[in-house]
Parts: structure tokens; C-alpha cells; sequence
């Protein structure tokens, strides 16, 4: 994965080239939005990392540059504590996701992890010609979470051209969140406060409380099924694992700028940023999106 940095921090800018050249990527940074405008186009990066405060151009204006270029590249916003409007901000302006200030290690290299695998499935893409104007598939799989991309890509390959391009990635990464939390949460019945404790523990505590979950062999068993189907109004996704549920009914509105630190629900937040409907049903184990289909352009 090829990576781009700016920040006019020098230090922050020194530790994250260093932590994610660890990770075996390729890496590039500057020091402000003008020079991280020139060498976005010159590397054509698979991700940005980009703080918000920076001088000549700041990262709102250099967010917009990126998006009339393109809208696949993913763009993660770096931001300091108490900075809730700057980050709903920078989502309305399409940021895919955000990085709070200090990072540290245990949740930098997750999220690489998670990003790395959209990125490699999403390079292996290759447009195809949908004929058809409904279509619907079932998929089954197990708790492995590096199986969620390569899910999530042959899903988007069914609905052919159907979805435009620029609005894929935000799809993609909205239902790759959803997916994950029906493994963690649903079928291995990770609550949030572990997955906290296991990511403040260890850089990959968080495998570690996975691996320890799937030695029992009811938890291991379980599987998440997705139904798609698609018409040609909206393509919509049924989520489904096999784990308690919760209480969907009380869930606290993860868009609330007090709620953006809060674990609980981040990945619905970054699922509603792109998805028209995500409903919970039933005990909470299932969760419906819905994503409308723009309308066919008049000849």
C-alpha cells in the first residue's frame, strides 16, 4: 500500500514514517497541504493521512483538491482531542475516517491492517458489465476477519456498474465495518470494553482476544451470512451473525460529536457517513443497509 503523510508536526511526521514503514508499506510525507497536493499527484497514494491545523493550506482545502481528483483514494483525518467539529467537518467533506493525537501503536497498526486488505482487493477490481436489473446472492463465511474484503469486493462485483465509482469506497468501507462488528461483537461476543482494554494491552492484543475466543468451539462454529439483493431502485445487504444480540433499540447516536470517541457504534458511524439505511432488526444480531441507485441519466 502506498502512503502519503502531512503534517507540519516534524515529529509526528518522523513517527509515523518510521511505524509505517514497519508494516512493509510505501511511505511519503509533507509538511503542508500545498506540498502534500503536488506529491498526492505525482504518487497517486493509496491512503492519506492529513492533520487539519497546517500552514499555506489546510486539510479541509486540501481534503476538497483530493476529492475533485478522485474519490477512491481513502483519507484519514489526524486530529487532537477536543477537536469533535473538525472531524464531522472533514466526514461531510468525504474523510473516510479519523486518528486521534498521540497515536500509538496498538491502534495505528489495526488500522492499517484493515485498510491494507480494502486497498489490495480493491486493486484486483475489474469492472463488469451488469445486463441485468435485479440480482441477488447469499454468502456464508467463518470468523476469519481478513476473509471481510474479498467478501466485501465479490458483493460490490454483483452489482456490476450499477453503483458509480466515487461512491464504491465509502460502500466498501462502510459494510468491511459492519462485517467486522458482526464477528467481534456478534459471533465471538467481544464487548467493546475488551476490545479497548485488548487495544490499550498490546499493538495486537486485539488478534490475540480473537485467537483466545475461537479455542472455544462454540464461538468458533458460529458463521455470518450476508443476503444481497439488488433492483433497480437500491441495493440493500442483510447482515446476520449468530451471537446474542443487544439492545439496538438504545444505541447512542454515534454522529453526536460526543459520541466520536466513544467505541461503541464507531462502525455504524462510518457505515451511516455512506449508506442511505442501516437498520437493526429482530434481537439485534442482523443488520440491514440500503444504498439507492442514482436514477438513469435521459437520452
Amino acid at each position: 500500500m502506498k502512503i502519503l503523510i502531512v503534517d507540519d508536526d516534524p515529529s509526528l511526521r518522523e513517527f509515523l514514517l518510521e511505524s509505517i514503514r514497519m508494516q512493509g508499506h510505501k511511505v511519503v510525507s509533507a509538511c503542508d497541504g500545498c506540498e502534500g497536493l503536488k506529491i498526492f499527484q505525482e504518487e497517486a497514494p493509496d491512503l492519506v493521512f492529513t492533520d487539519i491545523r497546517m500552514p499555506k493550506m489546510d486539510g479541509f482545502k486540501f481534503l476538497t483538491e483530493i476529492r475533485n481528483l478522485t474519490k477512491e483514494t481513502i483519507v484519514i483525518i489526524v486530529t487532537g482531542l477536543g477537536s469533535d467539529e473538525c472531524v464531522l467537518e472533514a466526514m461531510r467533506r468525504s474523510a473516510n475516517d479519523f486518528l486521534r493525537k498521540p497515536i500509538h501503536h496498538n491502534v495505528l497498526f489495526p488500522l492499517l491492517a484493515k485498510y491494507s486488505g480494502i486497498v489490495e482487493t480493491h486493486s484486483r477490481f475489474l469492472e463488469t458489465i451488469n445486463l441485468f436489473t435485479t440480482r441477488s446472492a447469499v454468502v456464508s463465511f467463518d470468523n476469519r476477519l481478513e476473509m471481510i474484503p474479498h467478501v466485501v469486493q465479490r458483493l460490490l462485483m454483483e452489482t456490476g456498474e450499477s453503483i458509480p465509482r466515487d461512491l464504491r469506497l465509502g460502500i466498501r468501507i462502510g459494510l468491511v465495518e459492519l462485517m467486522t462488528n458482526a464477528i467481534e461483537h456478534g459471533n465471538l461476543q467481544i464487548t467493546y470494553e475488551e476490545k479497548l482494554e485488548a487495544m490499550r494491552t498490546d499493538f495486537d492484543g486485539i488478534q490475540k482476544l480473537h485467537s483466545l475466543r475461537l479455542k472455544d468451539p462454540n464461538l468458533a462454529a458460529r458463521r455470518v451470512q450476508v443476503e444481497f439483493t439488488m433492483d433497480k431502485d437500491s441495493c440493500t445487504w442483510t447482515i446476520s451473525d449468530e451471537g446474542n444480540g443487544f439492545d439496538w433499540k438504545n444505541l447512542p447516536n454515534p454522529l453526536s460529536p460526543e459520541n466520536l470517541d466513544n467505541p461503541n457504534g464507531r462502525g455504524i458511524f462510518l457505515a451511516r457517513l455512506h449508506i442511505d439505511e442501516v437498520e437493526f432488526q429482530g434481537k439485534g444480531n442482523k443488520v440491514r443497509v440500503m444504498k439507492k441507485l442514482p436514477k438513469p441519466q435521459a437520452k
